[in-house]
């Protein structure tokens, strides 16, 4: 007799206990635990139906995260400094002033890509190269005011689009990213989420290396 889908699935997981240094991807499944009754638990419509409310609820919050980086990322920045905005810590890392310009040309491409998802899924997404857009484009030469004002509508526009998405299926549009491959909506979302955040301890980290460089001469 032909096996079903499902007890096969029962014979692969009968016994395994625990994964310990494998990874799919950029998944590491070191912390994941495979038994038949957890196996079992997925197929309960009721622990399903709990898992979708908690992916939706955990969107819902990124969403306000992301609504709110302009706010994040004004707040931040209070603390560095404007006279060492151009401080470079190293040849090939980026200045604060470098990394603000940064934020909104990703800004730009994310603003495109999010409506590809949208309206054009399954199309390729445009990539670009950061550090050749920071030489090729002078970030210095550039208003860190105008790239921040900038920012602030090009999130808020994004963020005003995607809060009243009700149809949960959205978020599960792929569109191909030349380097990453496939991408979904929910994907695009977790990247953008956290990327001034990101930057955000970048520039800490700037201000770390000025602060200790210039230990003598900020005491005088």
């Amino acid at each position: 007799m032909k096996k079903s889908k499902r007890d096969i699935g029962l014979e692969i997981l009968d016994g395994i206990r625990e994964v310990r240094s494998f990874k799919v991807g950029e998944i590491d499944l070191s912390t994941y635990n495979f038994t038949r009754s957890s196996f079992l638990a997925s197929e309960d419509p009721i622990r399903q139906e709990t898992g979708k409310r908690m992916i939706t609820m955990d969107r819902s919050a990124k969403i306000e995260s992301y609504g709110n980086a302009h706010d994040y990322l004004l707040t931040a920045i209070e603390k560095f400094p404007r006279e060492m905005w151009q401080y470079r810590p190293a040849a090939d890392e980026w200045t604060i002033h470098e990394i603000i310009v940064h934020i909104t040309d990703s800004e730009v491409n994310s603003y495109v890509r999010c409506r590809r998802f949208l309206a054009e899924p399954g199309q390729p997404l445009m990539v670009y190269d950061e550090m050749g857009w920071a030489r090729a484009l002078d970030y210095h030469s550039q208003s860190t005011d105008d790239a921040l004002a900038l920012f602030k509508w090009l999130r808020k526009m994004s963020y005003d689009l995607i809060k009243g998405i009700e149809d949960e299926s959205v978020w599960s549009k792929e569109c191909f990213h030349p380097e990453s491959g496939l991408m979904t909506m929910d994907a695009w979302l977790d990247t953008y989420e956290r990327h001034v955040r990101e930057h955000v301890a970048q520039m800490e980290g700037v201000y770390e290396r000025y602060v200790a460089e210039n230990a003598g001469k900020l005491m005088v």
